[in-house]
Formats: structure tokens, C-alpha cells, sequence
């Protein structure tokens, strides 16, 4: 028992503690998260002080107590199943306590896993990523996965910190507070565990360390945050080559209001990408396999010197191209920019490059039986549509204007149809890409846009 057991209600994931303030629970429920403050006692810097003398009181002698860390003005500290950060001036403003406790424990059978699913988690993935936003469900979804190895007689070892897994008592837990990730690297290499569950990954010297363990050949199983699947496999490319990433993670579980949402599966293969023509064009590309549909999701390779990630039969959003449209086009303007000596513009709808020409141009650039168009179409490895310029779609941008000054105009975009994307606008007889934000703000401060925009209106491509 613990003096902190008196102040946790039903459902409620954490207390937030701050000096002259109420004390607020974050209360849990599988559909909505709220927080109720408790206005029966204004905390004061000596209530606060108490409350940590009494923690360090408890955990005197108590070998399910850790001090993770110590600083000049904060610690964190592993009391039975509390993980607690103190936060203290003139770190914070006032002395802050944050105290955070599973909500549950379950078992793999609680879990709606196929089982197909559950064969290639427990039998086949041996690099698993557990992805999720905060309070997903993701360490206690790693957590089931460990009880059922460790049930089976494997050696399960954490990397942890804090250390707050509720495991079995026969797992160890090592916690990189306390060493660095190459003494914890060597630690695991020596004693060779069958799996080691990684919570969490989060910086560079972890995605690192993960890497080099998975190389190694010891089985690894990652807590990492991540609003969508791909984005944790995203988070890897940052640091780790394309060509190793399935032997670092060849699996990815989602998981969405504690269940889990989606499990993928990597793959690399050499073949053509998806939307690209010639088979000249093939290239090792990563497969993001849906494990439950056996449909590929995603694609990820090389173009150039950039690297692709690549929705597969998704719709996007009004204004906003593919991304191996909006990484090639760049190259394509270029190209097309060394081929022809004649005004053209440049735009990219799915996988088609649309190439806009004055109609006394075209014969020139399209060539004797279309030979000339064919070349570029070979060299670019997309098809390409010849269109006369009055056929270029200008529109009005579908924006309002909500801030004009002398140097700036800012105006405001649908953001569900609009936000984070990049639209093309058509300002004095050229194209100008720009970004709207996720806001759905475009802000414009070049003095020749400001002019020429003021003078005859936002246009842009449709």
C-alpha cells in the first residue's frame, strides 16, 4: 500500500500536482478522456514538499522502488506501479508533481488477434514496433506480448526508462538511466536474450541502439508514438538506410483506443514502383503489407536522390498531389527545362505529367509519330499528356483573405480539404508552389506576389 493509492479514483491515469493550484485527474474511458479537478484542497509548496517526503519515506528499503533520475531540479522515480516526475523551481515556476499508473493489465487473449496475426507475432516478427499515440494501449499490448514469451520459457530482458513494465518476476529490467546505450548494447549481446522489449524509442541513440540489436539477431519488440502507422517507420528513415529497415523492423502494430488498429509487415523486393512505367525503372522498394488483408499499402524507394514513401490506393486529398507527384515534379520541371527551349509549364495529376504547350510548339515536342514524347516518357518512366496552355485549369483559390498589411497577406483555406498541403498558384503567367499550413493559412510576403495578387486576384490550378 502507498500513501498515493488514497488520491487515484476509478479510471484515472494520472494525478498533475502543482503548487497554489488544484490537484487534476486525467480520468480514462475506452471512448473519451477528461479532466476533473478536485477543488476540495488548493495545494500549497508545503503540501507538495510533504507528499514527496512521504514518497521517499515508502520507498526506503523498498526493493520495487527506483530513483530513475536525479537532477539539480527534478527526478523521476519508479514507485510500485507509480511513475512520478518531480519538477521543481527554478526549473518550473512552482514545484510540480506528475504521478502516472497502468490502468490495466491484460493477456494476448484479450486482444482481437486473427490467427494468422498471432502466429506471425509470436512465431515469425522479430523486429516489432508497437505504435500508437500517448495512451493508445501500446506498453500494455508489449507488456501481453511479453507474458506470453516469457510463459513459453524464453529469456525476456526490458530496456526501460523508467522502468514501469508490469512484467513477470523472472524478467529482467535494465533501465538506460543508469548506463549508456552502449554498456546496456553490450549487457544484452553477452547475456543473449531470446527477446527484449524496448520502451521506448525516442531518441537518436535509441532508434540507434535498436538498430544494432536487431542486426545483431536479437529479437526486439518497440514502443515508439506515432499518429499513423507509417509514421514510426518514418521516424526510422531519418536514421537508419532503406535497404536494411526490414531487417531492422519487418513488423508494425497500430494501436487505437487500446486496440489493435492495424498490423503491418515489411518486406523488401526489386521491382518497378507503383504508377511508374518502364521496367528500366526497377529498383529495390520496401512493400508495407497489410497483414490481415495481404493488401500492400505502401512503397517505400529511391527516385533520384530522394526517398519515396508511397501511399497505394489511397484517394488524396483536394489540392494535394502523391508524393511521388510531389517529388518528382521538381525533377520533371528540370528535365523538361534542359529538353525544350519553348515556353511549356509543368504539372503532375496521379502518375501523368502534364505537359501545357502553345499549340504552334506542339508538333516540334511531341516528334514525327510521337518518337520525341515517347524518348521522354522512357527517360522519365511516366506517361506524358501534351495539352495546349489555354487548357491550363486556373481557378479562383477557394480562400478568403483575413490579414492584408504592406508586406504580407495571409488567406485562409478549408483545412480539412487544404490543411498541411501544397497547392500551385498561377501569379503573372507562372506557376508558384506554395504550402498552406495546418491552420489552412497561406501567407504570401514577397512584394512582386503582394502587387500582382492585389491586381488581379488568388488563382491557382485546380
Amino acid at each position: 500500500m502507498s500513501a498515493l493509492d488514497s488520491y487515484f479514483l476509478a479510471q484515472t491515469m494520472s494525478l498533475h500536482i502543482k503548487a497554489g493550484t488544484y490537484l487534476r485527474r486525467k480520468v480514462w474511458s475506452p471512448s473519451w478522456v477528461e479532466i476533473v479537478t478536485d477543488t476540495s484542497k488548493l495545494w500549497s509548496s508545503q503540501d507538495c514538499q510533504d507528499l514527496i517526503l512521504c514518497i521517499e519515506t515508502e520507498m526506503q528499503g523498498n526493493p520495487d522502488s527506483f530513483l530513475e533520475i536525479s537532477k539539480a531540479h527534478f527526478r523521476v522515480i519508479q514507485h510500485w506501479l507509480y511513475r512520478i516526475v518531480i519538477v521543481m523551481p527554478p526549473l518550473a515556476d512552482a514545484t510540480e508533481l506528475t504521478i502516472v499508473r497502468p490502468l490495466t493489465k491484460l493477456s494476448l487473449q484479450d486482444y482481437a488477434l486473427t490467427p494468422v496475426q498471432s502466429k506471425h507475432l509470436l512465431n515469425t516478427a522479430s523486429g516489432i514496433l508497437v505504435s500508437g499515440a500517448p495512451w493508445s494501449g501500446k506498453s500494455t499490448f508489449v507488456q501481453a506480448l511479453g507474458d506470453r514469451f516469457s510463459s513459453q520459457g524464453k529469456i525476456i530482458k526490458t530496456i526501460e526508462s523508467p522502468r514501469d513494465l508490469q512484467v513477470a518476476d523472472d524478467v529482467v529490467q535494465y533501465s538506460y538511466s543508469h548506463a549508456s546505450h552502449s554498456d546496456i548494447r553490450d549487457i544484452l549481446l553477452l547475456s543473449r536474450p531470446d527477446i527484449s522489449l524496448y520502451d521506448e524509442v525516442r531518441n537518436r541513440e535509441d532508434f540507434l541502439l535498436f538498430s544494432d540489436l536487431r542486426l545483431t539477431g536479437i529479437g526486439l519488440i518497440g514502443v515508439i508514438h506515432a499518429t499513423k502507422p507509417i509514421d514510426s517507420i518514418q521516424r526510422f528513415l531519418k536514421i537508419v538506410d532503406m535497404g536494411i529497415i526490414p531487417q531492422v523492423v519487418d513488423t508494425v502494430v497500430f494501436m487505437y483506443k487500446g486496440k489493435n488498429d492495424k498490423i503491418y509487415t515489411l518486406e523488401m523486393t526489386v521491382k518497378v514502383p507503383n504508377g511508374m512505367m518502364s521496367e528500366d525503372l526497377a529498383r529495390p522498394v520496401v512493400v508495407i503489407r497489410d497483414l490481415a488483408t495481404g493488401k500492400d499499402c505502401y512503397e517505400i524507394y529511391t527516385y533520384g536522390e530522394q526517398l519515396v514513401v508511397q501511399p497505394l490506393g489511397q484517394t488524396s486529398k483536394k489540392g494535394k498531389t502523391s508524393p511521388l507527384a510531389q517529388l518528382a515534379l521538381g525533377s520533371v520541371r528540370d528535365f523538361f527545362a534542359q529538353e525544350l527551349d519553348v515556353e511549356h509549364i509543368v504539372l503532375i495529376q496521379g502518375n501523368t505529367v502534364m505537359l501545357y504547350l502553345r499549340d504552334e510548339h506542339k508538333g516540334r515536342v511531341i516528334g514525327r509519330g510521337g518518337e520525341r514524347i515517347q524518348l521522354f516518357e522512357r527517360k522519365l518512366g511516366l506517361a506524358i499528356s501534351v495539352k495546349d496552355l489555354d487548357q491550363l485549369p486556373i481557378v479562383p483559390a477557394p480562400a478568403q483573405l483575413v490579414d492584408i498589411t504592406k508586406n504580407r497577406l495571409v488567406y485562409s483555406f478549408d483545412p480539412e480539404q487544404y490543411a498541411n498541403t501544397s497547392i500551385v498558384l498561377y501569379v503573372g503567367n507562372r506557376l508558384d508552389e506554395r504550402w498552406i499550413d495546418e491552420c489552412g493559412q497561406l501567407v504570401i510576403t514577397e512584394k512582386y506576389l503582394i502587387k500582382k495578387i492585389q491586381r488581379d486576384g488568388l488563382m491557382m490550378v485546380e
